[in-house]
């Protein structure tokens, strides 16, 4: 029951990492609509609103531009995977997780602002809250995952590999200690 309970937890944090990159895309959708209806009717919060959609959309779309990158660069040797391109999109991967919660967390202030003004604002701001505090929640998953994936594999276990080629270099190439042995034994031995 304990490895069912363990796929079964690794199902339920897969869900809960696509539910965190939905939330977010969704939070980039409504942060991109408030910005510009902000923007529209001349209140700053709306220019803050817009640049702060395009650093969110960045940070969302790196799991999918991330995907291309591991699939380009699976043919690549040791030596070529050492760019500064590469190196530059580790940085922009080393801001996951709890990262991006605090992140998203600093984002979410300047929504606050001027609440009596620009009160859809404070609909973005408390989206940002809620995506913020699913990555926090995101990184003990991918701990529990980092974990999992250091645990060394099962490996197959057959006691019976040694025995088997001692037995089929014996019958193949019989070890003459003076005994004659004739095509009728082989046979024998090769029926059982």
């Amino acid at each position: 029951m304990g490895n069912r309970d363990g796929k079964c937890t690794y199902c339920l944090w897969e869900f809960y990492f696509w539910l965190c990159r939905f939330w977010g895309i969704i939070t980039c959708i409504v942060l991109w609509g408030i910005g510009v209806e902000e923007a529209f009717y001349g209140r700053y919060v709306g220019f803050i609103l817009l640049a702060e959609a395009v650093i969110v959309t960045f940070l969302e779309v790196v799991f999918f531009v991330d995907f291309c990158v591991k699939i380009l660069k699976s043919g690549d040797d040791e030596e070529e995977s050492a760019s500064c391109c590469l190196k530059m999109w580790a940085c922009v991967l080393w801001i996951d997780h709890w990262k991006k919660g605090v992140l998203y967390l600093l984002l979410a202030v300047p929504c606050f602002i001027e609440p009596h003004d620009a009160w859809l604002a404070i609909i973005s701001g408390v989206m940002l809250m809620m995506s913020a505090i699913f990555y926090i929640i995101k990184t003990f998953g991918s701990m529990n995952e980092e974990t999992h994936q250091k645990l060394p594999q099962e490996t197959t276990y057959d006691r019976f590999d040694d025995i088997q080629e001692d037995l089929e270099d014996n019958i193949l190439n019989p070890i003459d200690d003076g005994a004659i042995v004739c095509v009728a034994d082989q046979q024998e031995i090769l029926e059982l």
